[in-house]
């Protein structure tokens, strides 16, 4: 594959010369960008002289594209692909694969290696930047009476809050439930990351 090093070597004389500027000696080692065909003259203990000939070719590395940078909230799932190869395995513990989805708390760079039919291999980055949901505290929990009610609220640096069981946006509300019930309330930041308590 383009960029690997190459190694030759020769028997059946005393010494040998390789064309190509590799010059002397038995074995050799290059790195080559195009098909070449290395001569390799072997002289004997008489100085009788014989060649033979090694053809190389080279083939291309594939163009492995992975997925675009991307920034999640904490817990959320990142959907990572990769295409130009026939093969890929991710690193960070995703395996083999073209596409994967991935949960990380904290900033990951992802490498994927694309590997073609004929072995050879590239590889692309993705870097993902985790950002932080922001904190909200809920009343804490309560008991009341059936038929009486109490007012639940919540606190955040945030300043919009969104409550389920159709109590919708605000900061405290008045509720009467009739069974026992958990209201949740959200906080959704400018990042549009959203912390949830109950």
């Amino acid at each position: 594959c383009l960029g690997d090093t190459l190694f030759l070597s020769a028997t059946g004389a005393v010494t040998y010369t390789w064309d190509n500027g590799l010059g002397v000696g038995q074995n050799q080692d290059t790195t080559i960008a195009m098909d070449t065909m290395f001569v390799v003259t072997g002289t004997g203990i008489f100085n009788c002289i014989g060649t033979d000939t090694v053809n190389v070719t080279v083939n291309s590395l594939p163009t492995v594209i992975a997925s675009n940078d991307t920034t999640v909230c904490s817990a959320d799932t990142v959907f990572l692909s990769a295409t130009g190869a026939v093969t890929y395995t991710w690193d960070n513990g995703l395996g083999v694969g073209q596409n994967h989805a991935a949960l990380t708390s904290i900033d990951t760079m992802y490498i994927v290696t694309g590997t073609t039919l004929l072995g050879c291999s590239d590889l692309d980055t993705v870097q993902v930047t985790v950002l932080d949901v922001p904190l909200v505290t809920a009343s804490a929990d309560t008991t009341i009476c059936n038929g009486d009610t109490v007012t639940i609220g919540a606190t955040s640096l945030e300043t919009v809050f969104t409550c389920a069981n159709g109590l919708g946006l605000g900061q405290s509300h008045i509720v009467s439930p009739s069974t026992d019930t958990g209201y949740v309330v959200s906080v959704t930041d400018l990042n549009n990351c959203t912390g949830t308590d109950t």
